[in-house]
């Protein structure tokens, strides 16, 4: 691959994160929460992220590996605080 001015090189970088949730309920409920937050344009990567049963699956693309990084750091933070608030909130008892 070909390096740029800033050490990255040209290829496309890519992070799947798979994060598993009590039950399905729980995992619709974070990745609705954690999608109204999306990338900024400047940040150069791009962020999807579905629901597959009880997981959330968020994919991270990039073509620079410090920003796909500081991007990951960030949406864990966010997770974190999705995750805290649905145990802490959820009335639902278990069934």
């Amino acid at each position: 691959s070909i390096m740029n001015s800033t050490g990255d090189s040209d290829q496309v970088h890519q992070a799947v994160l798979r994060i598993p949730f009590k039950d399905t309920r729980h995992a619709e409920i974070a990745c609705t929460s954690l999608s109204v937050d999306p990338e900024p344009p400047r940040s150069f990567v791009t962020k999807t992220i579905r629901a597959d049963g009880s997981l959330v699956v968020v994919t991270f693309t990039s073509g620079q590996v410090r920003k796909l990084r500081v991007a990951i750091n960030s949406f864990f933070d966010f997770a974190t605080l999705v995750i805290g608030t649905i145990d802490r909130f959820d009335l639902v008892p278990d069934q």
